[in-house]
């Protein structure tokens, strides 16, 4: 985000505001994602914990977008797009992507910790 479309959207407009809701936000979206992709692993049959996976992944990517988390963002949208697939195919994806998922999971993990660390001023990466 330029300072421009900073500006653009008027005086004090301030993400950073809501960078601690965000964070909490964030951790229980992933809390369920890693859930239900557990479930999935334990029964790929289960197109409950598929579709919950998606929606929380969905959450994710949305948030993080909408926060200029653009780290963040791409990690959830590696997590999304194939579950979406999957959710609209209603096809499992294989236990060998669970497990890449379940570490994206960690990888997005961690970057939600550091950001967490970051000062909260000037928030929008660029």
């Amino acid at each position: 985000m330029t300072s421009q479309t900073r500006k653009d959207r008027g005086p004090g407009f301030d993400l950073s505001a809501y960078k601690e809701l965000y964070l909490e936000e964030a951790r229980k979206s992933l809390a369920t994602l890693r859930e239900n992709l557990i479930q999935l692993r334990d029964d790929a049959a289960n197109e409950t914990a598929l579709h919950e996976a998606h929606r929380a992944a969905h959450t994710l990517k949305g948030m993080s977008a909408t926060m200029h988390y653009e780290t963040l963002t791409t990690l959830a949208r590696t997590l999304e797009d194939p579950l979406s697939r999957a959710d609209r195919a209603k096809l499992p994806p294989p236990s060998d992507q669970i497990r890449v998922f379940l570490i994206t999971c960690d990888d997005f993990e961690a970057a939600l910790e550091r950001r967490a660390q970051e000062r909260t001023s000037g928030d929008i990466e660029r």
